[in-house]
């Protein structure tokens, strides 16, 4: 894996405009590993996926991150910033089980760790609560209730919350919450870290950027867009600053 170059990152941020985060997270999975098709891919499990995107992240943008959060009590912004070692779980090539079983009152679940693929099969929804029960469901290999086959639909909202969890525990990189202290009230809350989303927040910045700074090359010096991009962000602000 290498560090995005120019014409990577501005590809991403146009493909990106618009697309749901589980597209977009392939976008960087697909930059990560230029050699394997998409297909190939898509059989990572959410936290495996999320490690390549953060490692990628790391690599192209290094390893501080500086983000900002609402707070949910007093709706204050809470600025921090955090080091990609603070929320890497796991290592990037580690494996992870493919197998898991849950006995719960009378039920007898075997179930897998979600992947890219499942993700990606959800359609566009305002409803969390179905998307939720969706993606759990998906997960679920064999239901037995007392003994007796049973299928996903109609499992117990606790059920489903033990599963998630079962889900988090087993592939931990899939999940990742960071603990906030807003300053203002003093609360404490605890949000969750999406890399894709953040690092595609950081990308549209920096894609953003560069374009802005295409016209003015093109103008003083005659070159190209596709030019412009293939320079060094060296190369291109020293002839920025001789234009200026």
């Amino acid at each position: 894996m290498r560090a995005l170059e120019t014409e990577q990152i501005v590809a991403i941020w146009e493909k990106g405009q618009g697309a749901l985060p589980a597209d977009v997270a392939m976008l960087f999975l697909c930059a990560a590993f230029p050699g394997k098709a998409p297909k190939d891919l898509l059989p990572l499990t959410v936290g495996q996926r999320d490690a390549c995107v953060l490692r990628l992240r790391e690599l192209t943008l290094g390893s501080h991150m500086e983000a900002m959060a609402e707070c949910p009590h007093c709706s204050e912004h809470v600025e921090f910033s955090f080091e990609t070692a603070d929320v890497q779980f796991g290592r990037l090539q580690e494996p992870v089980p493919l197998r898991h079983r849950l006995r719960e009152d009378g039920w007898d679940l075997t179930f897998r760790p979600l992947t890219a693929a499942d993700v990606m099969a959800l359609k566009r929804t305002p409803d969390v609560g179905a998307a939720r029960r969706s993606l759990i469901a998906s997960s679920i290999l064999e239901v037995r209730h007392k003994s007796d086959p049973a299928t996903p639909d109609g499992l117990p909202e606790k059920l489903l919350d033990l599963i998630g969890a079962a889900i988090a525990e087993h592939d931990p990189q899939s999940e990742v919450p960071i603990r906030l202290n807003c300053p203002a009230c003093g609360s404490s809350c605890s949000i969750l870290f999406d890399a894709a989303q953040f690092f595609f927040r950081e990308l549209t910045a920096v894609a953003e950027r560069i374009l802005s700074e295409v016209p003015i090359l093109a103008k003083a010096y005659g070159w190209s867009e596709s030019e412009i991009l293939a320079m060094t962000p060296v190369r291109r602000r020293f002839y920025l600053d001789a234009a200026g």
